[in-house]
């Protein structure tokens, strides 16, 4: 019984389960900023300058959204854990950009890495800025004394 609740609790996950799973998420943010963007541009006058703005945007909120899940979700590798995760979120956007037949571009590839990796920073240090509750200092200061 203890077992189950420390699972749904996600104390028993490695470093590389909350990878994937913050990835995951962060990449499910990412497509549906970029599903709702268009109806946002319909509003500006010239809606063909602001597209790779707008993309930006939405790759910068499923960064930072991510390395903050994966931020949080990691003891003590909190950084790593973001960079990884912007990591896995790069390279699924270049297996998807595969399909189609022109492939990626060189320079958008490093602005989505570049802007990936940052606000997955971000997010990281955002969760190393709020701390943790005192429930979890406890919960750490009683393993330590064991």
């Amino acid at each position: 019984m203890e077992k189950a609740k420390k699972i749904r609790k996600g104390e028993n996950q490695s470093l590389w389960v909350n990878i994937l799973i913050a990835g995951g998420i962060g990449l499910g943010v990412i497509l549906f900023s970029v599903l709702i963007s268009p109806l946002l541009l319909l509003k500006a006058e010239n809606p063909d300058g602001l597209v790779l703005l707008t993309l930006l945007i939405c790759v910068a909120l499923g960064g930072f959204i991510g390395g903050f899940i994966s931020a949080k979700a990691s003891d003590g590798a909190e950084i790593v854990s973001a960079l990884l995760t912007a990591m896995v979120m790069v390279i699924a956007i270049l297996i998807c950009s595969f399909l189609y037949k022109k492939g990626f571009s060189l320079t958008g590839l490093l602005f989505v890495v570049g802007t990936l990796s940052l606000s997955s920073l971000l997010g990281a240090l955002a969760v190393l800025k709020m701390g943790n509750n005192k429930k979890h200092n406890m919960k750490k200061l009683k393993k330590m004394r064991r």
